[in-house]
């Protein structure tokens, strides 16, 4: 394993943070011991996305509100009520993006058109073994968590689209999550802050599945087979 590089922040005499090696056993040990028995999160959010411009649309900075939860590995419901109310539910297979606004649902393949929330679920699923993936580096000054956490910054090992850098904040004593920082390989950027933190959250059999509400648009960006296998279980 190469130098597990991690940066302790701390309030020092002159209340700058500052960084460290650490010792890389012990530090994966206390990872893994904290979040192997981890299979679901259920918190707060708030998020700060910036998009660099691209396809004729200019720069822009969005920030977001609202719950997620979580479960091992694709099993997402994230409810957002700032800037505007929307929900994403994945059930590790398929993604809807629901606009109430709108009425209007957009269907998705997990995996397809949804970048910056396959590198949320590629982060949250490998908090527990971050070395099967990742490759821990350097964080720069300007990751430095906030003064008592533990900041890792990573890359993957495989190159990915949605992902070409990953930083995490854990709280320093008991190793809760704090937030994720996510650039993908075209400088997209998506920070997010977590509290009210739940681990291992009772969650129904329904939590994860969704059904339009009749007379809503339902956009099927689906692949045909898909659809074609959907439409055989019904």
């Amino acid at each position: 394993m190469k130098k597990l590089i991690i940066a302790f922040v701390a309030l020092a005499a002159l209340c700058c943070p500052s960084a460290w090696a650490a010792d890389d056993q012990a530090i994966q040990q206390r990872l893994s011991q904290r979040y192997g028995q981890v299979n679901g999160l259920a918190a707060d959010f708030t998020r700060e996305s910036q998009y660099v411009a691209a396809a004729g649309q200019a720069a822009r900075k969005v920030r977001s509100v609202g719950q997620l939860v979580w479960v091992r590995p694709l099993n997402l419901r994230l409810t957002e009520s700032v800037p505007k109310p929307q929900e994403v539910v994945s059930d590790g297979r398929t993604m809807w993006l629901i606009q109430p606004d709108r009425q209007r649902v957009t269907i998705y393949e997990v995996g397809d058109n949804t970048q910056a929330l396959r590198g949320l679920l590629a982060a949250l699923s490998g908090l527990s073994a971050l070395d099967d993936s990742f490759k821990v580096v350097e964080a720069t000054a300007e990751e430095q968590g906030p003064a008592g956490s533990l900041t890792v910054a990573m890359e993957p090992k495989e190159p990915r689209a949605d992902m070409g850098r990953l930083v995490v904040w854990f709280a320093e004593g008991n190793l809760d999550l704090l937030g994720l920082r996510i650039v993908s390989m075209v400088g997209n950027i998506n920070q997010y802050g977590f509290s009210n933190q739940r681990y291992n959250p009772d969650t129904s059999a329904g939590h994860f599945a969704y059904q339009p509400p009749e007379g809503w648009r339902v956009f099927d960006q689906r692949p045909v087979q898909r659809r074609m296998e959907k439409g055989r279980s019904e």
